[in-house]
């Protein structure tokens, strides 16, 4: 009688490692999902911030924010002739887009998800754009120096994240 003993593994052992590995691929891939989300609403917050800092470089050059008056909604319109834009700056109006597409805005070649406003005196104005996280949030920025975190009713154009004060534009 042979005494020989045969190494290896079991195919339940093989069976067991496969389904544990299986179980933290999942895991990992669910949590990437929401970093992946987290990190657009960082974008869309670091573009505002851009916003704020290009706008505040225009106006110390032009005395003014450079903007066609409306009242709050969509910051540009792709169509038209030329194409209407809020901000006259390039630069200003690209980092507009740049933040409405991080936060999933792209509906048929049209940015949604963004808002901007201003008064008539070109004096100041506010920018919103809904976060990636939440169709209920938008980050808000304005002339002021505000930068905060407002509640909206529709995501696609968070315009009730900003208001009229006076013949200020601003956060609410």
């Amino acid at each position: 009688m042979s005494n020989k003993k045969e190494t290896g593994f079991t195919l339940i052992e093989l069976l067991v490692v496969i389904a544990v590995i299986g179980i933290l691929a999942g895991v990992i891939l669910a949590s990437l999902g929401t970093s992946k989300d987290k990190s657009a609403d960082a974008v869309i917050k670091q573009e505002l911030h851009q916003l704020q800092t290009q706008a505040a470089l225009y106006y110390d050059t032009n005395k003014n924010y450079g903007v066609n008056a409306v009242a709050p909604g969509a910051c540009f319109t792709p169509t038209g002739s030329p194409p209407f834009t809020v901000f006259a700056d390039p630069v200003i109006e690209q980092i507009a887009r740049t933040a409405g597409l991080a936060s999933g805005g792209l509906d048929s070649g049209r940015i949604t998800r963004t808002a901007c406003g201003t008064p008539a005196d070109e004096q100041s104005y506010a920018a919103a754009v809904t976060l990636k996280t939440s169709s209920t949030s938008a980050w808000c920025v304005d002339s002021s120096g505000n930068a905060k975190l407002e509640t909206v009713a529709n995501g696609n154009n968070p315009a009730d994240a900003m208001n009229v004060v006076g013949t200020t534009e601003q956060c609410k």
